[in-house]
């Protein structure tokens, strides 16, 4: 029983990090499709799922 329950939070915490990645690069990638814009748009992209990255790591620790 202690074994489980030291193990389910650290699976429980990676898949919602999963989770949330994929939805936020779904999410851009749906964007990224609307505008067609893909050459001149990649870099800002980049630098909006950096910060997307930045928000969420100083969220979480």
């Amino acid at each position: 029983m202690d074994v489980r329950y030291i193990h389910i939070p650290h699976i429980h915490f990676f898949s919602a990090r999963k989770v949330f990645l994929f939805c936020v690069y779904a999410y851009l990638r749906r964007v990224y499709k609307k505008k067609r814009l893909l050459k001149k748009k990649k870099t800002e992209i980049n630098k909006l799922y950096l910060s997307y990255m930045e928000k969420y790591l100083k969220a979480r620790y």
